[in-house]
């Protein structure tokens, strides 16, 4: 599998069956499958195909009386909202034939709605008597398929599922929760560890197994059979069922190519992933820029500086700008370099690309200021040579876009702070480096001050707490003094600070607080989540450390437990995985594991196959995807390494999972 496969393979022979659909029809769509759609093609895709209209899947719209067909791409399972929507829309209209696809097997539908039949279809053919029913005409027509529309690949080698962009790994710390709501269970767990599938409240179990259909299908579009491996207590558990996964069978019997499939505890190490050391162009861009309106992984771009329009500053742009544009090559390549090479390297690059476009549409280019460097002047120069230029503009729209996006990045004064927070982050380290907790929390006492809270918003504040908690392990837990000191200070910070200003996980925890000690109540739960993060890894023996000592010739490093991973599995010495686990999916693993020493036969490691995806569950940034790359590039070894998780990350979507989510009831 060469390394665009992915990106092409994921789009392709899925979409196109919808494509074969949605002739003169009013399609409508939930979000979960508009964010994919947008990786896949965008509504381009479906317009032409003779698509009349597309809209979201909302009980308040309805198609023209004049339109008599419908198609319904709805994600998950057909029951609860979703059905009342469907009903809605379909009696507000006047369709003689409908589609439905679904994203859920079949054989899940059934499962949810009846607990389990003989007849896996049985949920599909009530809900087509249903659908006829509230038509008006039992001899109109319904058609109810199933099309694993769930992978959104943003880059040829990193890709997200929509669906599950809030499932969060279980910390430590949620297992008093847990053992609250089991009391009456024979078997309950001391340690995450040891935690079952079946002890989890049903709405996570249904959940994780959700999770488990759309990894199931993510291989099926792949045409992948999987060894699989996990690093974590809630990847063991997601580990375990897809292992069992019943409608997997069939699947690994036909697949044309082995993999393996590793799946990892965002919880084993926070501070990678929401630390300021973001170094790739494209993560920079999604910290600072603002969301796609209804969508988890882009940015909107506002270009109106490129057309002969005036912006007014009290309404938002209709139609914004964004980075994918997976039918565009040029875009689809470009976004690929800046996401798997450095900011400047991926700034240079964007500003080569202008300046070769510029040529081809024949306008001057300016001179560059100095060789090696690019800035942000220089671009919005490069960019106003289109402007009003109609034809020029739609010839090269997703290269415009990308580049504007860069432009706005790199003069958003966010990103100018990010640099100044790194050096934060470094004595952070340099403490823990040296053993020193006390003096740690000390630091980030004296950051809260003042001088400090001028500078750093609270948001970022928290950011650092994960970031330090994540990564001391569960050593601060026994600086209680200081802790406190620490806490007394945020309290008052968040008592001064205006509602407006708080940052957006916060506000409705503390949104009916009169005084600093309802406040400091709110901020004791955080903390004790925080000690959490600190003993996520405290049962590992591989991988137990992100933080590197230094000593008299070298400072103290972070070590990403992601590269480290990595790093030991296409070692080509093959040291032992002492912390992964292997997870077997039928007889002839129990062979190769259970009864290895019957015969010549080695353990099972995930670089056995051509082919190996790292799957995050709770979140994945673009940096990490990169770094990934790079440690595979550096041991020159020919295996095709795929990044995927349940959603790309901002620290701001750490911080809310983190902190401020239910992890028992995500929503």
């Amino acid at each position: 599998m060469s390394s665009g496969d992915f990106l092409k393979m994921s789009r392709s022979s899925l979409w196109e069956n919808v494509q074969s659909k949605v002739n003169k029809a009013t399609v409508f769509l939930d979000d979960v499958v508009a964010e994919c759609l947008h990786w896949n093609g965008g509504a381009t895709l479906l317009f032409n195909s003779g698509a009349v209209d597309v809209k979201q899947f909302s009980s308040f719209e309805c198609a023209e009386s004049s339109v008599k067909k419908a198609v319904f791409l709805v994600s998950g399972a057909l029951m609860g909202t979703s059905e009342l929507i469907l009903r809605d829309i379909i009696q507000a209209s006047s369709f003689q034939y409908v589609i439905v696809i679904c994203t859920l097997l079949p054989g899940m539908q059934t499962l949810l709605r009846y607990g389990g039949v003989d007849n896996e279809r049985m949920a599909f053919e009530q809900l087509e008597d249903l659908m006829l029913q509230w038509m008006g005409n039992m001899n109109y027509t319904v058609e109810l398929m199933y099309l694993p529309l769930v992978t959104a690949p943003v880059t040829s080698r990193l890709f997200f599922l929509p669906e599950h962009v809030r499932l969060f790994p279980l910390l430590p710390t949620d297992l008093y929760a847990l053992q609250q709501l089991a009391v009456s269970q024979p078997k309950r767990s001391n340690q995450t560890n040891d935690l079952e599938m079946s002890q989890l409240p049903q709405e996570l179990q249904l959940r994780l197994k959700g999770l488990v259909c759309s990894l199931n299908a993510t291989l099926e579009q792949l045409s992948l059979t999987e060894d699989i491996y996990s690093l974590g207590p809630t990847s063991r558990m997601v580990a375990v069922d897809l292992a069992n996964f019943t409608w997997a069978k069939t699947r690994r019997k036909t697949a044309e190519q082995k993999a393996s499939l590793l799946l990892i505890d965002r919880t084993l190490d926070m501070s990678s992933a929401i630390g300021h050391h973001a170094d790739s162009l494209l993560d920079r861009i999604l910290r600072v820029l603002p969301a796609l309106p209804s969508h988890n992984v882009d940015i909107s771009v506002d270009m109106s500086p490129l057309c002969n329009t005036v912006q007014d500053p009290d309404h938002e742009v209709i139609m914004p700008g964004c980075l994918g544009h997976p039918s565009d090559t040029t875009a689809s390549a470009l976004l690929n370099t800046i996401a798997s090479c450095k900011h400047k390297e991926g700034v240079m690059e964007v500003h080569r690309q202008l300046t070769e476009a510029g040529k081809r549409e024949g306008v001057a280019a300016p001179p560059p200021e100095r060789p090696g460097k690019v800035s942000p002047e220089q671009l919005h120069e490069q960019l106003m040579l289109f402007k009003q230029n109609n034809q020029a503009i739609h010839r090269n729209s997703g290269l415009l876009q990308i580049a504007m996006a860069t432009f706005e990045a790199l003069k958003c004064t966010a990103l100018s702070k990010q640099d100044s927070l790194l050096g934060v982050e470094k004595g952070l380290i340099q403490c823990l480096g040296e053993d020193d907790t006390a003096g740690t929390l000390s630091q980030l006492t004296q950051t809260l001050s003042r001088e400090g809270t001028k500078l750093y918003t609270l948001e970022d504040i928290f950011c650092l707490l994960v970031y330090v908690y994540s990564m001391a392990g569960d050593d601060l837990a026994a600086n209680a003094h200081n802790e406190r000191r620490l806490m007394t200070a945020l309290t008052s910070v968040i008592a001064e600070t205006n509602q407006d200003n708080l940052p957006e996980f916060i506000k409705p925890l503390v949104d009916t607080m009169t005084n600093e000690e309802e406040i400091g109540s709110v901020l004791e739960e955080l903390f004790y989540k925080l000690r959490g993060l600190g003993t996520a890894r405290k049962t590992l023996k591989q991988f137990s450390t992100i933080c590197e000592g230094g000593g008299l010739t070298s400072q103290a490093s972070m070590k990403p437990l992601l590269k480290q991973v990595i790093h030991d599995i296409v070692n080509p010495s093959k040291p032992e995985l002492v912390d992964i686990e292997y997870k077997s999916t039928g007889l002839r693993d129990l062979l190769k594991t259970g009864f290895g020493f019957f015969m010549n036969v080695s353990k099972p490691r995930p670089s056995d196959h051509p082919v190996l995806i790292v799957f995050v569950i709770g979140g994945v940034t673009v940096t990490e995807a990169r770094q990934i790359q790079e440690v595979v590039s550096a041991t020159k070894s020919n295996m095709q390494v795929l990044v995927g998780s349940t959603s790309i990350v901002t620290p701001p979507d750490l911080l809310h999972m983190t902190l401020a989510q239910n992890h028992l009831n995500p929503v």
